[in-house]
């Protein structure tokens, strides 16, 4: 579809009251949204295998509509959400299911068919889990979750880059692992975390709209409303942010979707603050750097390409997709200077430091050194004087 009517509906779902304030028909802008893509080659269902996930499928799916009173509507749509989930892992084996696919296709399934019994209804919202999974969650759902831990580290980087000093002392207290509480709100599309399905439809229109990357500035934009809520549980527990224990911090960020939705104003602020993250911090600038953290063949980069071959994408190797995906030294922060009591160099590290033999082949470099250690000497100088010249030739970068 065109982009300026993929554009008009995001600005739609950015405004208070969403889609429904502004009179636009879900199941129709979902359904055209969608296929508008090309349909991937599937396999035939009549000869298809079943799909060695179907077992985690069926333990998820008895979960499912606990909302729901009536035990006839409630089994009837676990039926309809396993029948999906299947049809779209049989036609699509390279496709792996994840644990919280089931709450992405149980708000598409009641958004698609709302009447349990239309089987009109059943194709459209079937190429709708169909193209959701090749062209919005395929980086979660390829043989391990390397490409998913890549748009956490995103995530990170998108928090740095909106409030640094935060981020740290979150990522310090998480390390050596991930922000990994924002995993559940990349995999399901906050579809499990926000209870009230308006809010959480709301939430689906504007990533349909904007792309997979709009849900990582999301989850950027959630953590960001936390800030006051950690420094208060910081300051009552009277240590650093970084000093945290996760089973404290984890609880206060886990509940960001939740209160951040809590009503159609606050959502609105967060969806508004996630675009304006998305504005000034793209994937490719120098701060976030996305590119260097996945391959070009990520749905973050092939969400704008008609011509993707999701299949092929599917059989690449993991390193090929995911190119620098975990916390790593070399880009890490170190947090040590925080714990290490305050106080001066000892008098032993500075001779140790100075009489090191990369400065003393130095001498033959630096010419004027030697002068300045000869003049220290005839001018009542000692050994310390030759030292202090041996650290002045270290070059400064």
């Amino acid at each position: 579809m065109d982009g300026a009517t993929l554009g008009r509906w995001e600005q739609c779902a950015l405004q208070p009251g969403g889609w429904d304030a502004a009179g636009l028909d879900r199941r129709a802008c979902w359904s055209d949204i969608w296929t508008s893509r090309p349909l991937a080659p599937a396999a035939d269902l009549d000869t298809a295998s079943p799909h060695p996930d179907e077992g985690q499928v069926d333990l998820d799916v008895q979960r499912s509509f606990g909302h729901m009173h009536g035990t006839d509507e409630r089994d009837r749509r676990r039926d309809q959400l396993r029948r999906a989930i299947r049809m779209t892992l049989r036609r699509y084996p390279a496709l792996r299911y994840f644990q919280g696919f089931h709450d992405v296709v149980a708000h598409v399934l009641l958004t698609m068919c709302p009447d349990a019994t239309d089987e009109a209804a059943w194709a459209p919202m079937q190429r709708v889990v169909d193209q959701v999974s090749l062209h919005f969650l395929r980086d979660c759902m390829t043989r391990d979750l390397m490409p998913a831990m890549g748009q956490l580290k995103i995530v990170r980087n998108i928090l740095r880059a909106a409030d640094a000093p935060y981020a740290y002392a979150l990522e310090n207290a998480f390390y050596p692992n991930h922000l990994i509480v924002a995993l559940p709100w990349l995999l399901t599309l906050f579809t499990h975390e926000i209870s009230a399905p308006a809010q959480a439809l709301r939430v689906l229109d504007y990533v349909w709209c904007a792309g997979p990357a709009s849900t990582l500035y999301l989850c950027a934009a959630f953590l960001l409303t936390q800030k006051e809520r950690v420094a208060q549980v910081a300051a009552e527990t009277r240590v650093a942010i970084e000093a945290l224990d996760i089973a404290e911090l984890h609880p206060v960020l886990a509940s960001a979707p939740t209160e951040g939705a809590a009503d159609d104003s606050a959502l609105t602020r967060v969806l508004q603050d996630a675009a304006h993250l998305a504005r000034t911090f793209p994937l490719r600038c120098p701060a976030v750097h996305a590119h260097l953290v996945l391959g070009d063949q990520s749905v973050l980069f092939t969400w704008d390409k008609q011509d993707t071959a999701p299949l092929s994408v599917l059989a690449l190797p993991p390193t090929q997709l995911a190119l620098d995906p975990l916390p790593t030294p070399r880009d890490e922060p170190s947090f040590a200077w925080r714990a290490a009591p305050t106080r001066g160099p000892r008098t032993r590290d500075i001779l140790r430091h100075m009489v090191q033999a990369p400065r003393l082949r130095r001498l033959s470099v630096y010419p004027p050194v030697l002068l300045l250690s000869s003049l220290s000497l005839c001018l009542g100088g000692g050994a310390l004087s030759v030292m202090l010249a041996l650290f002045l030739a270290q070059p400064r970068s």
